[in-house]
């Protein structure tokens, strides 16, 4: 898909693309066993962007203009804020994430790493980024997409999250293996692990 720079409307509201590209130059950041979850290095991405709401820390809803996600139809930008990705090392904060419900997948942005300050390497079948001597993630080409080595998990951070919606949201994990990641503090708004009766694991 090509890309279309980001303009203004008469509100003076921003309308960008946030397309992937088609070059073959996507990356899995974090791929967990929700898909909804999965996280794409896009070079195409004008900015971060997910459609999913709970997964932003100090969000701050609004108008924030429209998007041309690769068709002819737009969608709403319905807020903004910053979302944490646990990696194997280090826990990375990305600022600036818009919220676009319509989205079908969750974009980090090449060009706004760049504005950040990060610096984004592919090499043969290899990737890195990294922030002036500091190394975030790094990971090699499988397929078409560029995977992280290692294993990364979102970190919690809506004030009323539940362990019924984690429980679902990671694959339907057993009990025990919830209560591991939370003694590591991957589930740090979580109060309790105990969840209901999930009607998905008795049917399995």
């Amino acid at each position: 898909n090509q890309c279309k720079s980001a303009r203004k409307n008469h509100e003076d509201k921003a309308e960008a693309n946030v397309a992937s590209t088609s070059r073959g130059e996507d990356a899995l950041i974090c791929s967990l066993e929700n898909k909804e979850e999965s996280w794409v290095l896009d070079s195409g991405a004008s900015f971060h962007a997910t459609s999913q709401k709970e997964f932003f820390e100090n969000y701050v809803p609004g108008n924030l203009g429209k998007v041309y996600p690769g068709n002819e139809q737009s969608s709403e930008i319905a807020g903004k804020g910053a979302v944490k990705i646990k990696l194997d090392e280090s826990v990375w904060e990305l600022k600036n994430v818009r919220h676009i419900p319509d989205l079908t997948k969750n974009l980090i942005s090449v060009s706004q790493l760049a504005n950040d300050g990060y610096t984004t390497v592919f090499h043969g079948d290899n990737w890195k980024i990294s922030k002036g001597a500091m190394k975030i993630a790094r990971g090699r080409k499988s397929g078409t997409l560029y995977k992280t080595e290692g294993a990364c998990h979102l970190i919690a951070v809506a004030m009323n999250e539940n362990p019924n919606l984690w429980h679902r949201r990671l694959g339907h994990m057993s009990e025990k293996g919830m209560r591991i990641m939370h003694s590591k503090g991957k589930l740090p708004s979580l109060q309790s692990i105990e969840f209901d009766m999930c009607e998905d694991c008795l049917g399995k």
